[in-house]
């Protein structure tokens, strides 16, 4: 994604301008939101994948190894296919300064622009964000929950008491920063 994304947009918003060749202003576009898509949607699918290993782990055990090649081609496919909706709405527009033509590299304002940015918010973040506060809950829920079997040793439920406090904290930490990390793409 830093490939894609990183020099582009620190050029453009240093210069305030695009000084890359006009034709290569949507691919650009479409390629950073190829890679938001499918590194969104590839952080979701570690927290089903968590989610179906835990909750449901014979299920997940008998077809674990045919799912991730299938999910990770269905994540570019449709990452893919979200990123030549912006291909289609950026274009290098001209403008002059002191006789020169530069370029700017923006989405193109139509009807439909206010409704994309929603559909790209909800696609991007609020839905991945939602299946991941689901999935991580209810693991944080599952291993709390679960007790050792065998007669009370309470270093043993001390220890393990202790265990389970570090992995809810871990799971809260990582929706706190798929928060912290990606909404400021959606804000500003």
């Amino acid at each position: 994604m830093a490939l894609f994304s990183i020099p582009f947009t620190y050029m453009d918003f240093m210069l305030g301008r695009w000084i890359f060749a006009p034709a290569f202003c949507p691919i650009v576009q479409q390629m950073q939101m190829t890679c938001v898509f499918v590194s969104v949607y590839t952080l979701t699918a570690i927290g089903i994948d968590r989610y179906m290993a835990i909750i449901y782990p014979l299920f997940s055990q008998r077809y674990n190894r045919s799912f991730g090649p299938v999910t990770i081609s269905i994540i570019w496919l449709f990452g893919f296919l979200l990123g030549l909706f912006q291909w289609n709405n950026t274009k290098a527009t001209p403008f002059l300064i002191a006789n020169e033509t530069n370029y700017d590299c923006k989405e193109i304002s139509s009807d439909h622009s206010q409704f994309f940015t929603i559909i790209i918010f909800i696609i991007t973040f609020a839905l991945p964000m939602t299946i991941l506060s689901f999935t991580y809950a209810s693991i944080g829920v599952k291993i709390f929950r679960h007790s050792a079997p065998g007669n009370i040793d309470v270093v043993r439920d001390r220890a393990q008491h202790a265990s389970k406090v570090k992995i809810m904290k871990m799971l809260l930490t990582i929706v706190i920063l798929f928060v912290v990390c990606w909404l400021p793409l959606h804000i500003l």
